[in-house]
């Protein structure tokens, strides 16, 4: 099925663009891109001998791969800490694309003493025995000691799996067609691998007669440009690698014939581009074909050019798509380095796995992402969020790179924090382990087991963590009030870059404390009934006569300003500047000559990625204007950004963090306004779908302060949501209680209702001011109370008084000092 990518639409709206998840077999359009699984079709006659057709579709010569074009970036490798990983071995022989024979005693020790290795051991095996027909239902799958199940998750087709490969060792292949998403081949893959370990050549040679029927089959239908899926992808690479040495001759031509067949003419994204505009994810999500190609490398038909490009794409992908903090360009929703692709990169003597930003991203951005309760992670954009239980937390970022650093790293104890938020210390927390899709997490896992440090649960101070971590160019801040499992967490995420599947939800903050989340980010991507759901009201922020910031269709890029970020051991706050991400709305008709969309109400981008950055980056591109960038995806063309007024404004700042001490808290403060008349605004929280208000407390009748208690049924933690300040024209009459709980929507990805709460305010500037205290039920609330001149607030615990004292500055941003027992606590002005 095919579905728009409105991320790709141009000037008069026509689609030229398509994105599928499903299969394309045999489909030829003149001129159709399709992306996700890339496919293109082009007529034999069309291509030279040296040509290749690029992820854009582009017929271009090898021969013009800027391969010396590496940026002006000098990377400086740290190879500290990392484990020794054997070369790759000499033509011809195998195992060779991510382990070598010299591995195999090794690996047999680990599976062998290791309850970790065990554990992925029985995995694979379990998958091994639904394919030859010896399990036949979940109950029969091996358990770990929590009685979850090893193999097949809830996916498995058991017999259907079984028969199927039975039918293609007796050469019957009707109906049946491999792909990325193939099951059968993937668990054939495990099988192989298997038998490398186990020196099964009789299964080896049974599972070579497989391969052989399948690479039969699929060699006659291969179209230049087809998708590696279409003969099974790193699966059918798997096969050949793992089962070379049970195979006659014949077969192994066979098969090599295929995956060469395959790789001819294909170049990997990023290849043909400039260092710098190789920013995408899909250089690290297009693995499958470099991993599938390298079990031929140095053998008749393997693509040494292809191999060239797709070094150079890395390269420039770490360097350029990376930031020294460790975060990314686009969101880690769809954004992953694939460390795993790096290992095979090593074993050729490629040294990218001592890249900083492979470090930097292992040992400080991720960890910064794990909540504090350890039991997900937390991520931005398309396929990101907090994941599918809103109060847990239960997102994952791709195995890949969790598995490939703790492996690369074994020691490094940040690395093995997060390795066990994801795994826990036996893989207890993560069982969804499957051979089939865009990668094989079922062969990841089993390739790269590993042993966690020490047998106690891991701290995240003994960790080396940092309470605060700032990615001052993506404009990203995550702080919490202390290492414990219950603290105070909060995210604000300004972003200053354009991204790659950005959401309008430019200063939005996410809040955790006390073990659970109370302000997760829904997991979401595409569109849904509701509308197209990158739109500012899915995320916490603010609408305005209920508009929010621009979004064009799946696409929202206009960068925010982080205008300060302030951190103490008091507390710590980022200031950021939303205006020009409401001003305007933004679409890109990236071409070689001018926008088409010019003259049509839109305007050339002119303002340059510095123009957006918290401190100006030193690097030639930073300084040019987002029309005259070039582009991320086609070769010799520009971005073409193009702009038109959506929602101005006069001012949009936010100042969110959090304060510590016995009672941490967080504070949000907005200083939003769109012009002089009254407007309808609305300060919206995302909400987990437990929650409901359960007590409204209102200070006194001439006080301005009203607060909330959020809550839910059967758990004692509870969210204190005092609102501080919310200006508003009374006279207007159009009020029920300040703040609501509002069901509005389904969780387009994961399924069931999201709530939201709902500050609303009709004013010229409502001045929000909101305070938000995770506490449990038996503790008694504090009191609030302003000064007679409004100017200062108290916040009076029994044991904790805090004195806010605020002012403005001359940009009319609130500015603010809290004081406690007569020290300064946090300025932020």
């Amino acid at each position: 099925m095919l579905r728009s990518n409105e991320e790709t639409v141009r000037g008069n709206a026509m689609i030229r663009w398509l994105v599928t998840t499903a299969k394309i077999s045999g489909l030829c359009i003149s001129g159709l891109l399709v992306l996700g699984p890339m496919a293109f079709c082009v007529a034999q006659s069309e291509l030279g001998l040296g040509d290749a057709i690029t992820k854009s579709g582009k017929i271009m010569a090898y021969s013009s791969m800027p391969l010396d074009d590496l940026g002006p970036i000098r990377v400086a490798y740290d190879t500290t800490g990392l484990r020794s990983i054997s070369p790759a071995p000499a033509p011809g022989i195998h195992p060779r694309m991510l382990k070598s024979p010299d591995d195999r005693p090794e690996m047999v020790r680990i599976y062998r003493t290791t309850p970790q290795g065990q554990r992925m051991y029985a995995m694979m095996i379990g998958w091994c025995d639904i394919l030859k027909g010896k399990i036949h239902s979940l109950d029969q799958c091996p358990k770990n000691e929590l009685d979850q199940p090893l193999a097949a998750y809830q996916r498995s087709h058991f017999g259907e799996l079984a028969d199927q490969y039975q039918r293609i060792l007796a050469g019957d292949l009707a109906g049946y067609e491999p792909s990325l998403n193939d099951y059968v081949m993937g668990c054939m893959a495990l099988e192989a691998y298997r038998c490398w370990i186990e020196d099964d050549a009789a299964s080896g040679k049974e599972l070579a007669r497989a391969m052989v029927n399948i690479a039969k089959s699929a060699s006659d239908g291969i179209k230049p440009g087809d998708h590696v899926g279409e003969i099974g992808a790193y699966n059918m690479g798997f096969c050949y690698d793992f089962n070379y040495n049970f195979m006659a001759d014949d077969q192994r031509d066979v098969v090599r014939s295929v995956i060469a067949k395959i790789s001819a003419h294909q170049s990997h994204y990023g290849a043909f581009l400039p260092s710098e505009a190789t920013t995408s994810n899909w250089c690290a999500l297009d693995s499958f074909l470099p991993l599938t190609l390298l079990a031929i490398e140095g053998e008749e038909g393997f693509n040494r050019d292809y191999y060239d490009g797709w070094k150079r794409a890395y390269y420039n992908f770490l360097t350029y798509g990376w930031y020294a903090s460790g975060a990314g360009y686009e969101g880690l929703g769809k954004n992953y380095q694939f460390v795993t692709t790096l290992i095979a990169l090593a074993k050729r003597s490629e040294p990218l796995v001592g890249h900083p930003h492979v470090r930097a991203y292992g040992e400080r951005f991720l960890p910064s992402m794990s909540l504090p309760n350890q039991q997900g992670f937390v991520a931005y954009d398309d396929w990101g969020g907090t994941g599918a239980d809103t109060v847990v937390g239960d997102y994952r970022f791709n195995i890949n790179d969790v598995v490939g650093l703790k492996w690369l790293y074994p020691q490094s104890k940040p690395i093995d924090y997060v390795w066990r938020a994801y795994f826990g210390k036996n893989y207890e927390r993560y069982t969804d382990l499957r051979p089939a899709g865009y990668f094989s997490s079922a062969m990841i896992a089993v390739l790269f087991p590993s042993v966690p440090l020490g047998d106690g649960e891991p701290s995240a101070d003994a960790a080396g963590l940092q309470r605060s971590f700032f990615a001052p160019q993506r404009g990203l801040m995550v702080t919490r009030s202390d290492f414990t499992s219950d603290a105070l967490y909060l995210q604000m995420h300004t972003r200053q870059d354009l991204g790659g599947h950005t959401h309008a939800d430019r200063t939005s903050f996410m809040l955790a404390g006390l073990g659970r989340l109370w302000s997760p980010i829904l997991s979401m991507s595409g569109g849904s009934r509701f509308g197209n759901i990158v739109e500012t009201r899915f995320h916490s922020n603010i609408l305005i006569d209920d508009m929010g910031q621009g979004a064009s269709g799946g696409w929202a890029p206009q960068p925010a300003r982080v205008m300060d970020y302030v951190d103490n051991g008091g507390g710590t706050f980022c200031v950021g500047d939303a205006k020009y991400a409401y001003d305007w709305i933004w679409m890109r008709d990236g071409a070689d000559d001018e926008s088409s969309m010019l003259g049509q109400g839109w305007q050339k981008v002119s303002e340059t990625p510095n123009d957006f950055q918290y401190r100006p980056v030193d690097l030639p591109w930073m300084n040019q204007s987002w029309y005259d960038r070039a582009h991320w995806l086609r070769p010799g063309e520009s971005q073409r950004c193009v702009k038109k007024p959506f929602n101005p404004v006069q001012r949009a700042f936010r100042t969110a963090g959090i304060v510590r001490g016995k009672h941490p808290y967080a504070l949000v403060i907005d200083d939003i306004q769109k012009d002089d008349q009254v407007h309808n605004f609305k300060w919206l929280m995302q909400l987990s779908d437990d929650l409901e208000i359960i007590g409204r407390y209102q200070f006194s009748e001439d006080s301005p302060i009203t607060a909330m208690v959020l809550g839910a049924p059967d758990d004692d933690r509870q969210l204190w949501v005092c609102i501080l300040q919310s200006d508003r024209d009374d006279t207007l009459h159009r009020y029920s209680d300040i703040g609501r709980v509002e069901q509005y929507m389904g969780n387009v990805r994961w399924g069931g209702a999201s709530k939201r709460l709902v500050i609303e305010s009709w004013a010229k500037s409502p001045e929000y001011k909101v305070l938000l205290w995770p506490f449990r039920n038996r503790e008694r609330l504090p009191e609030a109370n302003w000064n007679a001149e409004k100017e200062t607030v108290t916040i009076q615990w029994a044991d904790q008084v805090d004195t806010i004292t605020f002012a403005s500055s001359e940009a009319n941003r609130t500015t603010f000092t809290v004081m406690r027992d007569e020290q300064e606590v946090v300025k932020v002005d």
